[in-house]
């Protein structure tokens, strides 16, 4: 009786395997392939790279950035802001056109004084501004709108897509 048992259940944990393994084979072939996180971009000799599959908050979007070679971008002048909003505009893939309606981060903050906002990426003040409007108490990470180049700053916890540049040029 005993060697019955054990014969039925070798059975059904052979059969279940067997089962297992074609439904794992069978979820590897219907999966699609990785998104890449960072579209890699260059303009004027800047490499820059933005998110085209995932929105993260503030502080996943620095992580990110840092584990691909970048830095949230940081905007010291209207040159540079003129460089980015040029490139966004000018792109013809849909999901960049489509990024260019939503606010993207960038390193803008005033987390380590709520008087200054400085680019964290640098440490540098921010000598150039462009916020739309009077900046809204109690939000305290930068947005930049990449249709019309203004800044807000959001909620550092709000979901979004981001723009880093490289870290070492």
């Amino acid at each position: 009786m005993k060697s019955i048992v054990l014969g039925l259940f070798w059975l059904l944990c052979t059969a279940s395997t067997a089962w297992a393994e074609d439904d794992f084979e069978q979820l590897l072939e219907d999966e699609e392939p990785p998104q890449p996180i960072l579209n890699i971009f260059s303009y004027n000799n800047s490499v820059y790279g933005m998110s085209t599959y995932a929105k993260l908050d503030w502080f996943e979007a620095q992580l990110i950035c840092a584990a691909n070679g970048f830095k949230l971008a940081s905007i010291p002048s209207e040159t540079v802001q003129d460089r980015i909003i040029n490139f966004i505009h000018a792109a013809d893939d849909s999901l960049i056109t489509y990024l260019a309606t939503e606010r993207l981060w960038i390193s803008g903050t005033n987390l380590g004084d709520i008087n200054q906002y400085v680019w964290q990426s640098t440490g540098a003040r921010l000598g150039y501004r462009n916020f739309e409007g009077q900046i809204r108490g109690g939000y305290r990470c930068v947005t930049l709108n990449g249709v019309t180049g203004d800044w807000t700053a959001e909620d550092c916890r709000e979901r979004r897509h981001f723009l880093c540049e490289i870290a070492c040029e």
